[in-house]
């Protein structure tokens, strides 16, 4: 590929998008001097990003400024754009070398009543002292963590607003809730609430010179921050190499010089992956080159999953959203044992079948095809890590499968081995080492199909126990 290459949020799915407002602020431009240089040199690593407007969801505030930062969605500043129920005043925090984290951003309608509060974030919550029906009016009380920092009266339709000072800026709107009116019910009055906007009032840093893993922040000014890596960044095979923050270099482990900019996500939850953007004009496919939910195996640079479009427009016609995958050869983590045929599906990793030719006859020399029999399976497990087990113990592998060791030979290094799954025993056998013990199932309409397979290396006499 080109050897200047740039990421976008089009492009790449970790940095903060805006799909419904085709909002972006991020970029990474790398420069590589040749196709086998596994060096960037300092200062080729550019990230830049630039704030941009976005609607508020609750649309009379109109817009405000809000920025991507290592992939992340911040709170960038008020800009001429922002309703001045909210402020009048043009505020950067990008100006000032601090950002914030947007908490809450929605038009939900809520409804409290006198005596109860609204839940915000960050220990903030909004109390109902009392109201008055008739004027439409509310007594309002802010509390954090439990202590009362600001009282109001607010009269509907209006908008509460709270300001605190921020690092070098005063008075920044960080809290600000619609009041749309007063409700009087049978049984009590109730405040209705139709939105909210909270930013944190913790900023992080953005000063000229702070360092992010291998990024330092060289410009901060107005409403653009830019990035450059400090010292030279080695692509070695196989490694992880921290870019800033949650952002990341994955390098295949070949001998090609193959890698992926990726975010790595922590926090448990369920996780949008987008893939590339299209506009209604295009024919777009997607495939795992541009879509980072389908199967991928870097190190073999193996992808089976192809997504498309046949035509263009605001409908996709009946027929002209086409999906497509094929079985592929991977090798097993354990080389000696040759490949197995791979198959992504739906965006998840499958067993397709074992190819004669090229699966080793340890595990079997039949052409076993699962698709030709309409069914798939998952890989549980492919490593070529060691362990060591003793005479009573278990190999624990998945599904409920466990393979315990009997007995063993040390002098003719043999090993009994039985199978047991969920408790319950359903095989033994004798193996001499070096060997491959294998397990064969029945599945579907698929006879004798190996599931198991572990290599025994050697049987070994230590001086207390003997193992395996």
């Amino acid at each position: 590929m080109d050897l200047n290459y740039t990421w976008d949020a089009r492009s790449f799915t970790g940095f903060y998008y805006d799909l419904d407002d085709d909002t972006s602020t991020e970029t990474l431009t790398i420069h590589l001097d040749s196709d086998d240089d596994r060096n960037i040199e300092e200062g080729d690593l550019e990230y830049i990003t630039e704030a941009a407007d976005i609607d508020f969801e609750y649309d009379d505030w109109d817009k405000y400024k809000v920025i991507g930062f290592m992939a992340e969605k911040y709170f960038a500043g008020y800009g001429s754009t922002t309703d001045d129920e909210i402020t009048s005043d043009t505020i950067s925090l990008v100006s000032k070398d601090m950002l914030s984290k947007v908490l809450v951003d929605e038009d939900e309608k809520h409804t409290v009543s006198t005596g109860a509060s609204l839940e915000l974030k960050e220990g903030y919550e909004l109390k109902i002292i009392q109201l008055d029906r008739d004027g439409g009016q509310a007594q309002l009380e802010l509390l954090k963590n439990g202590k009362t920092i600001d009282t109001d009266i607010v009269t509907s339709p209006d908008t509460y607003v709270y300001t605190k000072d921020l690092g070098k800026l005063d008075d920044v709107p960080i809290v600000a809730i619609h009041i749309n009116n007063v409700f009087a019910g049978t049984e009590s009055n109730m405040l209705v609430i139709d939105g909210i906007f909270q930013i944190s009032d913790d900023c992080i840093s953005v000063d000229t010179g702070d360092d992010y893993d291998d990024m330092e922040i060289k410009s901060s000014s107005g409403y653009k921050i830019k990035m450059e890596n400090t010292d030279d960044i080695d692509l070695e095979e196989g490694e992880i190499v921290d870019i800033m923050g949650n952002i990341k270099f994955l390098v295949a482990d070949s001998g090609t010089l193959r890698f992926a900019l990726y975010e790595e996500i922590t926090e448990p939850g369920t996780h949008d992956i987008r893939g590339t953007v299209h506009n209604t004009t295009d024919t777009p496919t997607w495939d795992h080159m541009n879509f980072e939910g389908f199967y991928y195996d870097i190190d073999d640079d193996l992808g089976t999953e192809e997504l498309r479009v046949e035509n263009s427009g605001n409908t996709i016609g009946e027929g002209k959203l086409v999906y497509t995958t094929k079985p592929e050869p991977v090798g097993f983590d354990l080389d000696e044992w040759g490949s197995y045929e791979v198959i992504g599906f739906m965006a998840e990793p499958y067993f397709a079948g074992y190819d004669g030719e090229n699966t080793d006859d340890e595990i079997t020399n039949d052409d076993l095809s699962l698709i030709s029999k309409d069914m798939l399976s998952k890989v549980l497990i492919d490593v070529e890590d060691d362990r060591s087990i003793s005479t009573g113990a278990s190999l624990q592998l998945e599904e409920g499968y466990e393979l315990k060791i009997i007995q063993l030979d040390a002098d003719g290094g043999q090993a009994q081995l039985e199978l047991i799954k969920n408790g319950k025993s359903i095989d033994t056998d004798i193996v001499k080492s070096p060997d491959t013990y294998v397990y064969t199932k029945d599945l579907g309409k698929l006879d004798d199909v190996p599931i198991i397979a572990i290599r025994i290396g050697n049987v070994f006499a230590g001086t207390e126990t003997a193992m395996v």
